[in-house]
């Protein structure tokens, strides 16, 4: 039985022995094969916008920063960018990015309607001065999405887009 024993201990200690040897290569390789996977899963999260999504959500939530004043100058932006053009599609497309930027923005000031004719129509004078304004812009984004063929020069579409900045400033939104 004792040789037995000793026997098993000589081989443990040469297995610990082998172990030890290999040990840093073990690491080195361990190392390298987990900083493959970590870099093939960071660019997997950024490309699905996870990284991002839970960025803004977190500095949301937290109050760092105002998520949706950041969301609506970036699209703002965009906006400008594409009234610049001075392409007749890009500027109507922007009157109505205006328009949606404007619904969402009575919705999250808590505004209530089935539509944005209602939103609108539930903002007073005292809330926004250039209501009337708004309105009537909101008419023509509307006009804009049921007639194709409607045209407007590019000073009418700076006026509009004007109106919808003066809303926003009014809001607090810039």
């Amino acid at each position: 039985m004792n040789e037995f024993v000793e026997g098993s201990n000589k081989i443990i200690q040469y297995l610990f022995d082998k172990y030890v040897a290999t040990l840093p290569a073990l690491q080195t390789f361990a190392l390298v094969v987990s900083g493959v996977l970590l870099f093939f899963v960071v660019m997997m999260m950024t490309k699905a916008n996870v990284v991002g999504g839970k960025r803004d959500k977190f500095i949301d939530k937290w109050g760092l920063a105002d998520m949706g004043k950041v969301k609506i100058g970036r699209a703002w932006k965009e906006l400008l960018v594409s009234v610049s053009t001075g392409d007749s599609a890009k500027m109507k497309k922007a009157i109505g990015d205006a328009d949606k930027i404007l619904d969402e923005a009575l919705k999250t000031l808590g505004f209530v309607g089935k539509n944005m004719n209602e939103r609108l129509n539930t903002v007073d004078v005292v809330r926004l001065p250039n209501i009337r304004e708004v309105q009537e812009a909101h008419r023509i984004s509307e006009r804009i999405k049921k007639e194709p063929t409607f045209s407007l020069t590019q000073q009418e579409v700076w006026n509009i887009v004007g109106i919808y900045e003066k809303a926003f400033k009014e809001f607090g939104l810039f």
